[in-house]
């Protein structure tokens, strides 16, 4: 049963290689071309669309969290520049 299986898929194998040989450059080049596009859209796959809006949510709020953080520790804003206190540069410093 196994062995007809496999000999079958290899049979369709030999079969569509032969047909693709024997298309014109021109079809041949779309048909890969057909090829790939679906081969990259059932990568994709379902999973990954419906999945998409809460992972792009979840990374929204993490970078809202994160902004939040750095203004609670703002110690003095310059602009867009965050100069810390902790940074400060002593009179006595050589630099």
């Amino acid at each position: 049963m196994l062995a007809k299986i496999l000999a079958s898929v290899g049979l369709l194998c030999c079969l569509v290689l032969a047909v693709h040989m024997a298309l014109p450059a021109v079809q041949r080049a779309r048909l890969e071309a057909w090829l790939t596009g679906l081969r990259s859209t059932l990568r994709r796959g379902p999973p990954g669309r419906l999945d998409r809006r809460a992972r792009r949510r979840a990374a929204h709020q993490e970078a809202q969290d994160a902004i939040a953080r750095a203004r609670r520790r703002a110690h003095h804003w310059d602009g867009n520049v965050y100069r810390a206190t902790e940074f400060d540069r002593g009179s006595d410093s050589k630099h």
